[in-house]
Parts: structure tokens; sequence; C-alpha cells
């Protein structure tokens, strides 16, 4: 059974306490982050949660986590973020990036080496690019002599090798 309910910001806190205390056994799916958000964020303000006692700080707090479908604590870090800073975003995720050691410019000679002998083993092209560095000083082998096999192999799935290998 599905039930769909409009206006959820505009329910008294007496009918908010109600809801929760009359369907505790109902549950509701997670709404994505696009409509919750903005959802718990008009239901703080209409309530004026700065302004409740605790008591009726936990009402609002069970309801939106009953209606949106978010944990208790989950619910806790957004109504903090509101609070903080007046509205409720996702925060953004800092993701490491480890810095590039191969270019595009040592990939596409790679997808060179491997033209010129037609796709030998890894093992083989390390020491072909190893024998250019060292024997023949060319320097731009010089960061794909120390390169290790599983790399090259990684290199050969990369686009930036298959789009060197289609401009052949």
């Amino acid at each position: 059974m599905t039930i769909r309910m409009d206006n959820l910001e505009g329910l008294t806190l007496a009918e908010m306490e109600e809801m929760v205390a009359n369907n505790r056994h109902l549950g509701c799916e997670a709404m994505p982050m696009n409509v919750a958000y903005p959802l718990i964020e008009r239901v703080l303000k209409r309530q004026q949660y700065r302004k409740l006692s605790k008591g009726q700080r936990g009402v609002v707090l069970r309801f939106l986590a009953k209606v949106v479908g978010r944990s208790r604590a989950q619910m806790t870090r957004l109504v903090r973020r509101w609070m903080d800073h007046r509205c409720v975003e996702p925060k953004l995720v800092k993701r490491t990036c480890f810095a590039r050691r191969y270019t595009a410019a040592d990939t596409a000679l790679l997808a060179k080496v491997d033209a010129a002998h037609e796709d030998l083993s890894g093992p083989a092209v390390l020491c072909i690019m190893g024998r250019e560095f060292r024997v023949y000083n060319k320097p731009e082998y010089e960061r794909l002599a120390g390169i290790s096999v599983s790399h090259i192999y990684n290199l050969r799935r990369s686009e930036g090798y298959h789009s060197a290998c289609t401009s052949r």
C-alpha cells in the first residue's frame, strides 16, 4: 500500500506526534536526496525548530525520520547541518586524486613501441624500453624504463593508449 502525503510542512506538532505514535508499524522508503532535503528544510523552518523545547524537537526529529525514511542518527546529522548553515545540502565528497606518474606522451610512446614490435608481451616491451633509455640514451624513455610489467598492461587498457593506437 502506498500512502501519499502532501504539504507535510503544514502539520502541527500535535499532528506530527499523532502520526508517529499511531504509525509505529509503518516504514517508509528512503526518499531521494533531491526530494528529502528541501522537505526537511521546509519542515524545520515552518516549525521554528530553533525555538522548540527538547521534547518538541524530538517529535519533529522522529516525524522527519519516519517520513523521509532516514535513521535517527542521520536525521540528527542533517538537522545539525541545518542548524549550523540554515540549509541541508549533500556534503561535497573530496576523494584523493593520486598524481599521475605516466603522461599521455608516455602512453602514446608505449603504443608506438607496441605497434613497431607487433604487441610483444609486457616483459619484452619493458626490456625494449629499458634498452632504448640505457643503451641508446633516448630521454623520452626514462619514465617508461622503470615501469612495472603490470603497469604496462594497465596503460594498455587506458583510453589514451587506444586513441594513440587508432591514430596510427
